[in-house]
């Protein structure tokens, strides 16, 4: 991990690899930072990277690369249609219907998102959609905990654009992280332990 920059217009403040510094150090250090940045993330294969914002030791929201931001179309863990079905906050049929919204009134390169069609159209929205959208700001996120390899790249100041909401402090969510791996069995090698 290096200290690449003084952090102005743009510079990186850190970067590096998560084979030599596994994510969930790089969060650790996170926890006790007081400033706001944007740290990307990429995987060396076809698995989506993306990107957390946090502001003073919290979390405030992150989301996965879009095609458009250069990577494929490769599976996301978790996708918010099927979340909210499996939550029971949305029945299958509503959801088909919004995802040929979606695909009708797609610009090219960038299909519009589905919790705002959904909203729009009044099929999901308020406590049900936020509680959805926050379960899946936590699978991407135990999914990049995941990584052995790629890299990290921290730069000042917020997102372009606002991502999934989390708003939660490093040091609760490591700690729900490891608690998630232990119940399912994951090995602490999974995470950066081992």
């Amino acid at each position: 991990m290096s200290a690449a920059g003084s952090g102005t217009r743009g510079d990186p403040l850190l970067a590096g690899s998560l084979a030599e510094f596994p994510l969930w150090d790089v969060l650790q250090w996170l926890d006790t930072w007081s400033g706001e940045g944007v740290l990307w993330l990429a995987a060396p294969d076809a698995e989506p990277g993306g990107w957390i914002h946090w502001r003073d030791g919290i979390l405030v929201d992150l989301d996965h690369l879009r095609p458009q931001e250069g990577r494929g179309l490769a599976p996301l863990p978790g996708r918010l249609g099927g979340l909210l079905v499996e939550l029971g906050e949305l029945d299958e049929g509503p959801l088909r219907a919004a995802l040929g919204l979606q695909a009708r009134h797609a610009a090219p390169g960038l299909p519009p998102r589905l919790g705002d069609i959904l909203g729009r159209c009044g099929l999901a929205g308020g406590a049900g959609l936020e509680r959805a959208l926050r379960e899946l700001a936590w699978r991407r996120l135990l999914a990049w905990l995941t990584w052995r390899e790629g890299t990290f790249v921290l730069r000042p100041g917020p997102p372009a654009m606002a991502g999934l909401p989390v708003g939660e402090g490093g040091a609760a969510l490591l700690l729900r992280a490891a608690q998630a791996c232990d119940t399912a069995g994951t090995t602490g090698s999974r995470i950066g332990f081992a």
